[in-house]
């Protein structure tokens, strides 16, 4: 409702006899009046790029809920492979005596364990939960291409769409294990704050350049390497849009989360009020902290999974592959004043 695709838009304008010149400037004077955001300077449009990015993200899963069962589904497959290795790991480790295990301090059971038992454990996990979360990536940048380019795919577009690329995603979470496990260890052969720094800056390239794997999986033909260097490559493109657009994602859920602070002092003032028990009340105020924060986990992952696809597209158009808001059908408006558009008032 009140909403209408860019390339819409843009179309009409042409109608109008307008040309293309015209309407890039109209598009550059509209963005150029919002040259802030989060108080910085942004000439460019490049920040504010990253926050409408970001809150089409919101929009995008707002049409297609069904991607919310792609993160469901992953969570719950990588929490079932740690806990059945760490069950088996440490039933191996103490012979099966469980009540040393829970008099043991995790951390220094981490640091003593042998590395032929330590690493080959993580390497396993790691490559487990690489095959299943790239998965989910290529289902979920499946369906938001779709919704992008006006095609409404549904859970299974996307499952048949990931499940093409197993092979491929197969050698994906063997590699990037590799990657990970090696890192890993230098970092704990690491030897003074310096080696500790070089060790950081490795695995924070390592994250960048392939923060875009899973929609370039999903629409290119590339080898393994040449899909982590176009990743790369886009992430690169848009580092400033995707900062921000992350950064504008940890600052919406973070007031979600201290939003339930309030509503947890209004249930329980009212739970004392009608005579709830007190156990009952702990018991039933848990299951509402766990539930909630389950949901916004559940949704933080599934809009990061969206924006890595909606910042590709626009890695490749730097439009903003969204639908506009109604303040920039205002702005327009003398523009289309030549038309028989409907977009009229």
């Amino acid at each position: 409702k009140n909403k209408f695709p860019l390339e819409f838009l843009v179309a009409e304008l042409k109608t109008a006899g307008y040309p293309e010149k015209e309407i890039h400037d109209a598009l550059a004077s509209y963005r150029a009046r919002k040259n802030t955001i989060f108080g910085i300077r942004d000439d460019s449009g490049r920040l504010s790029a990253g926050w409408y990015l970001t809150k089409e993200s919101f929009n995008v899963l707002w049409h297609d809920p069904e991607i919310i069962l792609f993160t469901l589904i992953s969570t719950l497959f990588e929490t079932l492979v740690i806990a059945v290795t760490s069950f088996l790991l440490i039933s191996y480790q103490y012979n099966g005596d469980w009540k040393a295990f829970l008099e043991t301090d995790l951390n220094a059971l981490y640091r003593n364990m042998s590395p032929f038992i330590k690493y080959p454990y993580l390497f396993f996990v790691w490559v487990s939960v690489f095959f299943i979360s790239t998965h989910v990536g290529v289902g979920v940048a499946t369906i938001v291409r779709g919704r992008i380019n006006g095609i409404n795919l549904t859970f299974r577009d996307g499952l048949q769409n990931a499940l093409r690329n197993t092979k491929k995603i197969f050698m994906w979470a063997l590699f990037a294990s590799t990657v990970g496990l090696i890192l890993n260890i230098a970092m704990n052969y690491a030897k003074g704050i310096f080696q500790k720094f070089a060790v950081f800056l490795g695995v924070v390239s390592w994250d960048a350049a392939t923060f875009f794997i899973s929609p370039v999986f999903a629409f290119e033909q590339f080898s393994l390497f040449g899909s982590i260097k176009k990743s790369a490559k886009v992430f690169t493109g848009t580092f400033s849009e995707t900062l921000i657009s992350l950064l504008s994602q940890e600052i919406i859920f973070m007031l979600l989360k201290y939003a339930m602070i309030p509503v947890l002092i209004i249930v329980f003032v009212i739970s004392r009020i009608v005579g709830m028990p007190q156990n009952w009340l702990i018991i039933f105020l848990i299951i509402v902290v766990t539930t909630t924060l389950l949901f916004f986990s559940l949704l933080r992952r599934a809009t990061v999974e969206i924006l890595r696809t909606i910042l590709y597209e626009y890695a490749h158009t730097k439009k903003i592959p969204a639908l506009l808001d109604v303040q920039f059908i205002e702005f327009i408006k003398p523009y289309l004043a030549k038309t028989d558009s409907h977009l009229h008032p």
